[in-house]
């Protein structure tokens, strides 16, 4: 790895103050859902993506606490150094917010009409 970036931004190897080796014990000692050392969240087969990460497709990046979001690993796409996890989880959370301001407005919308119907019914 240094050699590549060597050869690309020469002098790279002379700024390297340090160096530490993880293995996959070490990973797993620092972060025990690190299991085996596999930063990547588990199994890519195929029972384990898309569909059933962690649950069913339907569940998404919420959660069935309120407010509560997952933007790791576990969640669609799947595991992999892309930001696409988080991105998701982020859109989630607007739309959810957007709803609400809808499902809102949509209630005042019915009170007003039924208002407006009670009134006429007065006449």
């Amino acid at each position: 790895m240094e050699a590549t970036i060597e050869a690309h931004a020469s002098g790279f190897r002379e700024v390297i103050l340090a160096r530490r080796v993880w293995t996959p014990v070490d990973l797993e000692a620092a972060n025990t859902n690190v299991v085996g050392g596999d930063i990547n969240g588990g199994s890519f087969a195929i029972d384990r993506q898309l569909l059933f990460r962690p649950g069913l497709d339907w569940w998404r990046w919420g959660t069935p606490v309120k407010g509560l979001y997952l933007a790791g690993a576990a969640v669609p796409p799947g595991a992999g150094v892309h930001g696409a996890c988080g991105d998701l989880a982020a859109r989630q959370v607007l739309a959810d917010q957007r709803r609400a301001g809808r499902l809102a407005a949509a209630a005042a919308m019915g009170t007003a009409m039924a208002a407006l119907q009670a009134t006429r019914r007065s006449r």
